[in-house]
């Protein structure tokens, strides 16, 4: 069977590339659920202020507010500053800014507008946060005037990373980019506005882009590829004595170049191959190539008598590329590409920009980050727990609810080696609930088991056929860390130290616990623990 074509590939890896767009609530009025404040930290706060200092009266309105001394960028990140979403350069595909093209924020409402959008409706459980705000003066075009380049991480399951540069035009501040990175693509942005990114589609699949932003606010699109690795072993090639080593063995990426942004239409893309060296991966600030690493410049593999020719027309382009060109030709275009854009070897070899992070004391707004729960503290519930067993068999997950109601359950599936003997199930599921009795530390709060039930009765058993010879009896058993007269615990929340908990709950702990639960000594998240009883000790495992 041939290997599917490269259209065919490339449409996959889109598909790939792309997860199912969070709901978006309210996106154009989120503004109203920001809640404005206090002004930020300006301990990391930089900027040239002979430059924007002075500043009178702008069509701002909150500007005109800010401080002689601080420039207008610095009045911004301070939280004071407004900045107008400009129709230009929105991009995003899990979040943009088109539906506020034309109103005015400061960043605290822009954080806000962001976590709004992605959180939608609360009880969807988007456990998302504001991380860090992190923020670089770069000189779009390099024609000497400085613009402000933002990166706002609100880490979620999916990392996203808003990245956005603001410009003063007249004493008022617009954006003149935006664009979103998440947990399997990037964005790179150096000193002179240059723009380059990839993304992930699947183990070898990728996307490459690069543009740039030049002095007054233009984005120039320069090529954008898809790169689909494949790798050639001898007994691949028909005709080819496995024992005989091949001139083609190795890994190759396929590469398909489009100059003119429609990645809707491949009928003008430009194609190539090659082989890709070894050991040559560059992940220092993301790669500027083409590929994540260099590649083989060897023009004889693009003859048509070349091995390597004949299998890549014969698996992969079945007929439908007529014309493949090299890596050099490639480079020519891109060159020519460069030139017609105006992109000079000044701004495309720029550095990377001096990222500061900032101090605020704004607090975001996130609907689904409660602090209407058991402990009076803000956190994401439910938070769910495992069992900590030597015996990897006995594992029990437990389900706190923000009220302290919680449900567990248990279950071990076990395949029978025989066609004649049945599978085994030990299982059963229950509710709960704790009450708090008191708050012992900052990071320490005593509770109460009020009660606890099964929802099956203890050994019983129950059978099931999903099909001929596939007869599963269910064994009900109690549920491993709740099957003990234990009544009063512990939960201990990140920041208590290793010292804290002592010897008892850290030697229940798996190596995989100790490692991965603590920074420097430190829980970095929670904890359960049977003051009595059994000492059962139950480790935050998700939701």
């Amino acid at each position: 069977m041939k290997t599917r074509s490269l259209l065919t590939i490339t449409l996959c890896m889109m598909i790939a590339a792309c997860a199912v767009k969070p709901t978006e609530q309210a996106v154009a009025d989120s503004a109203d659920n920001s809640s404005l404040a206090t002004t930020a930290n300006t301990d990391n706060v930089g900027g040239d202020d002979d430059k924007n200092s002075g500043l009178t009266d702008s069509s701002s309105g909150e500007a005109s507010g800010a401080n002689q001394e601080e420039s207008l960028y610095e009045s911004f990140l301070n939280n004071k500053a407004k900045v107008n979403i400009s129709d230009i350069n929105n991009f995003g595909y899990y979040f943009n800014f088109e539906n506020n093209v034309g109103n005015e924020y400061t960043l605290e409402e822009i954080v806000n507008l962001i976590i709004a959008s992605y959180v939608g409706d609360p009880s969807n459980g988007v456990r998302i946060s504001l991380e860090s705000i992190e923020y670089a003066y770069i000189d779009c075009g390099n024609d000497g005037n400085e613009e402000l380049l933002l990166k706002i991480y609100t880490p979620s399951v999916d990392g996203w990373t808003e990245y956005i540069i603001i410009r003063e035009v007249n004493g008022s501040l617009e954006t003149i980019y935006s664009d979103v990175a998440w947990a399997r693509s990037s964005i790179y942005i150096n000193e002179y506005g240059y723009v380059y990114g990839d993304a992930s589609g699947g183990a070898s699949s990728h996307f490459f882009y690069k543009a740039f932003i030049d002095a007054s606010g233009a984005y120039h699109y320069i090529y954008s590829d898809f790169a689909n690795g494949f790798g050639i072993g001898t007994e691949y090639i028909d005709g080819h004595p496995e024992s005989e080593p091949s001139e083609i063995d190795g890994d190759y990426v396929l590469l398909s170049f489009d100059f003119d942004n429609t990645p809707e239409d491949e009928n003008y893309n430009a194609y190539s191959y090659a082989k890709i060296k070894e050991n040559a991966y560059d992940w220092d600030e993301g790669f500027k190539g083409y590929f994540y690493c260099e590649l083989v410049d060897d023009d004889s593999v693009y003859e048509d008598d070349h091995p390597l020719r004949q299998y890549v027309k014969q698996y992969f382009y079945d007929g439908y590329i007529s014309k493949v060109y090299s890596l050099k030709e490639i480079d020519k275009m891109i060159a020519d590409r460069e030139q017609q854009e105006g992109l000079t070897d000044v701004v495309k070899n720029g550095k990377a920009p001096n990222w500061e992070s900032l101090s605020y004391d704004f607090v975001p707004v996130i609907a689904s980050y409660n602090d209407d729960n058991i402990l009076g503290i803000k956190e994401f519930f439910p938070l769910g727990f495992m069992l900590c067993k030597d015996d990897k068999n006995n594992i029990s997950h437990l389900v706190l609810e923000a009220n302290g109601e919680f449900s567990a359950r248990y279950s071990v599936f076990n395949f029978s080696e025989s066609d004649s003997e049945p599978n085994t199930s030990y299982k059963n599921e229950g509710i709960g609930e704790f009450k708090l009795i008191r708050k012992e530390n900052d990071h320490t709060f005593k509770l109460e088991l009020k009660y606890f039930s099964l929802v099956y009765l203890p050994d019983t058993t129950s059978s099931s056929e999903a099909g001929v010879g596939s007869k599963t009896i269910t064994y009900y058993t109690e549920i491993p860390g709740l099957d003990d007269s234990g009544k009063e615990y512990l939960i201990y929340c990140p920041g208590t130290t290793k010292s804290e908990l002592g010897e008892s709950i850290m030697g229940a702990l798996s190596e995989y616990s100790k490692e991965n639960k603590f920074d420097d000594g430190v829980l970095n998240t929670y904890l359960l623990y049977e003051i009595d009883g059994k000492h059962n000790v139950w480790i935050y495992n998700g939701y």
